[in-house]
């Protein structure tokens, strides 16, 4: 399901607020730490942090055009 969902909210929603829910959400399933607000604010600034060297990366070095949608 994961597999086409994917692409469409890319297109729909765009690339980098897709990848920063979806790289949420795999950090969640993964982290050992228990759900608690000071771990899942780790979790938060993690993925901003990685969504945002991916952005510098593609967006501002390399120029590569990505899905935009209705965020970003």
């Amino acid at each position: 399901l994961g597999f086409f969902a994917y692409p469409w909210a890319m297109e729909t929603i765009g690339f980098y607020v897709t990848a920063f829910a979806i790289f949420l959400f795999i950090v969640s399933l993964y982290a050992p730490d228990p759900y608690s607000p000071r771990a899942i604010a780790k979790r938060v600034a993690v993925s901003a942090a990685f969504i945002s060297v991916i952005y510098a990366l593609f967006a501002l070095l390399l120029r590569v055009q990505t899905p935009r949608g209705v965020l970003i």
